[in-house]
Parts: structure tokens; sequence; C-alpha cells
């Protein structure tokens, strides 16, 4: 999942370009293993593509009270 814009530009490892060229990794073993990709970052994220400062307190971690949401994005 991606972090803030603010975690993302001052971090060298746990920045989103990082994080993103980690999940087209996934995306492509799941692919190649027949297994579906979700990809999370649609919901949590800004216009911008980073994690959207409402979700989260640390910048990374998405708040427990969202795990409803995510479910029910899920769900459907």
């Amino acid at each position: 999942m991606h972090v803030t814009k603010t975690k993302s530009d001052r971090s060298p490892i746990y920045n989103n370009e990082n994080i993103n060229a980690l999940n087209q990794g996934i995306k492509q073993i799941a692919a190649e293993e027949n297994c579906p990709y979700i990809d999370v970052n649609v919901i949590f994220d800004d216009e911008s593509g980073n994690l959207n400062e409402t979700y989260t307190t640390d910048g990374s971690h998405v708040l427990g009270k969202y795990y409803a949401l995510w479910t029910e994005w899920i769900f459907d």
C-alpha cells in the first residue's frame, strides 16, 4: 500500500516509487500463477496517487476505523 506524500518524499526506501515497483512485481507473479491481484491503493489514495492523509496518522498504516471500508470494497 502507498504511503503519504510526506512519508514518500522523506524516505529513500519507503516511498511510492519503490512501492509501485514492488507492486508491479507482485502483480506479475500473480498473473503467472493465475492468481487475482487486488490493488487497494485505489480506495485509499489521494488524487496524486499517495496514501490520503485522512486515512492515517503515521503516513504508512490505515487506521483501524477504515478497515470496514476496505472490507466492503473487497466484497463489492
